[in-house]
This record gives C-alpha cells, structure tokens and sequence, in this order.
C-alpha cells in the first residue's frame, strides 16, 4: 500500500480502526476524491472497500453501479449507525454513548462491573470515565473486600463522580 503514495497510505493507516474506517471530511467533493483513493490503494492489496455511508447521501452519487451488489449505498434517511464499535447518530454528526443508570449496592465488585461496562475505544468519554477507574483504584488500593460496602464518604464521592 505504500508503494502507491506513502503520505496517502499513511492516512488511510490512521482512519482505520479493525475494519472500520472513519473520516471527517469538509465537503462532498472531497469524499468523493478520498473513497476513490483509498478503494484504489486497498484494491490494489486485495482489499474491496464497502458499506460507505454519509450523513450527506448525495455525496456518494458517484460511486460506481457496478458495485452495488458489495457495496451499500444508504441512500435513506436513518437515525443511528454502529462504527468502531459506538453509535453515530448521522443527522447531528455526534457519537451516542449509552450509559447504565447506577442500580445496587455500591461495592467494589459492582464499580469494577461498571467501569468495565463503559465501551470507549477512542477515548471520548475519558473525561468522565477517568474520575470513575481513580475511584475504584482507591478501593483497590485501601484493600477494600469485593462484596464490602464502600463508606458513606465514599460513596458521596461516587456520587459526585457518576
């Protein structure tokens, strides 16, 4: 892939996460240049690019017919698309995190069970998931018991955090 243009390969490198490639771009012209790019390279490499989606559909008016039948092409309107493992809302342009309402008694078992049920693979959500992982490392770090009730101090804390 870098032997056709390191600069472009590097790019694509970067919007890639598994096999789901995310970019952010300013106009439909250059959606356009961009997917005909990196279809070029991958093809090259055995690689067959599909399910393009945009949240402005016309943009994608000039992909080939011919492949329609590996490539879909959603042209109508819909709400929520799954990629890099979160949801998109298309319309807004924004990254839906679906988050658990806090149920039970707060132990370190269950701040454990519910940090680790926060997926964030881009980092997002850091900002408020850190607060979160420093509490329950200083459950860990105190030597608190897995099924113990964590102190009314604690909890407050907790409080504040989530």
């Amino acid at each position: 892939m870098t032997a056709h243009d390191p600069v472009k390969a590097e790019q694509a490198k970067k919007a890639f996460c598994v096999d789901d490639c995310l970019l952010s771009v300013s106009s439909a012209e250059e959606v356009r240049r961009i997917s005909q790019t990196l279809r070029q390279i991958l093809s090259s490499s055995g690689f067959n690019l599909t399910k393009f989606f945009s949240n402005v559909p016309h943009a994608l008016g000039d992909l080939p017919r011919a492949e329609t039948k590996t490539l879909y092409l959603d042209q109508q309107p819909v709400d929520l698309k799954r990629t890099l493992g979160v949801e998109w809302e298309c319309k807004s342009d924004c990254f839906i995190f679906n988050v658990a309402s806090w149920e039970g008694k707060l132990t370190r078992r269950s701040v454990l069970a519910y940090v680790a049920s926060l997926y964030d693979p881009l980092g997002l959500v850091a900002p408020s998931s850190s607060p979160l992982k420093s509490f329950l490392q200083d459950l860990c770090r105190r030597g608190a018991k897995w099924d113990e009730e964590v102190s009314k101090e604690e909890a407050f804390r907790w409080e504040t955090c989530y």
